[in-house]
């Protein structure tokens, strides 16, 4: 199985009490994620971490601590993904999509207690 590390920001707002998320359009619909993606070669976690969520969102932020390591098998695809998480702060930019795709509709904060009622991305 080929390996592939995937990156995603838990970012929370000045107040803490919202978090950052990304729509993304599925062929079933749409569900929400972290900001993150792919680490590509070259990068570091923290680098990859950091170039997705300008990505995703237009913000700029400082990467902290790891807050979860998880894996998943994909057969079809012959990937092993290690999924890291990791706290991020904002340190500056703009709330936007800076490469929107056919896939990433849009970006905000929503109350984490809303979590329930979305759709939230099954990663295995």
């Amino acid at each position: 199985m080929r390996r592939v590390d995937v990156v995603y920001v838990l970012i929370k707002d000045e107040a803490n009490e919202k978090i950052l998320t990304v729509k993304n359009v599925r062929k079933t619909g749409f569900d929400y994620t972290l900001p993150g993606g792919a680490v590509e070669t070259g990068e570091n976690l923290a680098q990859a971490a950091i170039r997705e969520v300008k990505e995703e969102t237009g913000l700029d932020v400082e990467i902290g601590e790891l807050l979860s390591l998880n894996e998943a098998f994909y057969s079809e695809s012959g990937n092993h993904v290690l999924f890291f998480t990791f706290a991020g702060k904002r340190t500056g930019g703009e709330l936007t999509i800076s490469r929107r795709t056919k896939f990433r509709k849009s970006s905000g904060w929503i109350i984490p207690l809303a979590i329930n009622r979305l759709r939230i991305l099954e990663m295995a």
